[in-house]
């Protein structure tokens, strides 16, 4: 029997009759599923959808990752294009698209919330710390062995004169006060360059391949650490769709319980940040 667009079954099953109820909402969230992003996750607010393909945020098995299938081989909910080991159930750490302004993280003065990003205005010359946004990071296991973090970044314009100019992820090791970070980078050495700069600064164990990164363009970063190996990663989004990678090796090791684990820096750029996702084990 059919009534008010529900049909009941003898067995007792319930379902909507589509020739009573045309605009069907299986997740109840007021978005008919002809039209909804995410038919089966309520998302009333369709427009949260960071990388703009047919999944909403609320649903995308890799938000930051325009694509049109959901491909998910080990089933940990993470999709194959973002999962930092395919084959493995990982589990998702955080993701923030920052389409409700400037989160509560710490972080130093100068970030401000533009639209659905952030924008950091981190002076050079006069700055020697730059500025870094915080992540709000516990792994679940309290060790940080195999996960990733990505960033979407677009640099606007290069602040100061001294060559040095620079935006990226940095893993932190509070107990040896040494970080390895992975950034696009501009320095003397290496005019336009991804780097993956290892155990703080200066110590020999710097990678700095060539990339040539231009303003006003999105670039999506990605710092992989899997025990002591480190691997840095920029694809350039869209029409700018290349790629560099560096890989190398630190004693730096992350810890629950630090002030700092996981930041976002930079330094004599005015930047915008896009979106923060982080995976990893277990």
């Amino acid at each position: 029997m059919c009534t008010a667009g529900k049909c009941v079954f003898t067995d007792g099953t319930v379902t909507l009759d589509a020739s009573v109820s045309p605009a069907i909402d299986r997740d109840h969230d007021g978005v008919p599923d002809i039209s909804d992003n995410c038919p089966d996750t309520a998302n009333a607010d369709q427009t949260a959808n960071e990388d703009g393909d047919k999944f909403g945020d609320a649903c995308d098995l890799c938000p930051h990752v325009a694509d049109t299938a959901a491909v998910d081989t080990d089933g940990d909910r993470i999709g194959d294009v973002c999962d930092p080991h395919p084959g493995v159930r990982d589990s998702l750490w955080l993701f923030e698209g920052f389409h409700k302004g400037l989160p509560a993280w710490a972080r130093t003065p100068n970030w401000a919330a533009v639209g659905d990003k952030l924008r950091v205005t981190a002076s050079g010359d006069t700055n020697t710390d730059g500025d870094d946004l915080v992540l709000p990071l516990t792994s679940p296991d309290g060790t940080y062995n195999n996960f990733s973090i990505t960033a979407t970044v677009v640099v606007e314009t290069r602040t100061g004169t001294s060559g040095y100019h620079s935006i990226g992820i940095e893993i932190y090791d509070a107990t040896a006060q040494k970080g390895v970070d992975c950034s696009l980078d501009q320095n003397p050495a290496v005019p336009n360059g991804i780097l993956l700069l290892m155990d703080d600064f200066n110590t020999g164990v710097d990678k700095e391949p060539p990339f040539a990164w231009t303003n006003n363009t999105e670039y999506r970063l990605t710092m992989t650490r899997q025990g002591s190996t480190y691997t840095c990663t920029v694809v350039g989004v869209g029409a700018a769709g290349v790629t560099q990678t560096a890989t190398g090796t630190s004693a730096v090791v992350p810890r629950n319980g630090a002030s700092v684990v996981v930041d976002v820096w930079a330094y004599g750029v005015t930047a915008q940040l896009g979106s923060i996702f982080v995976a990893g084990a277990p």
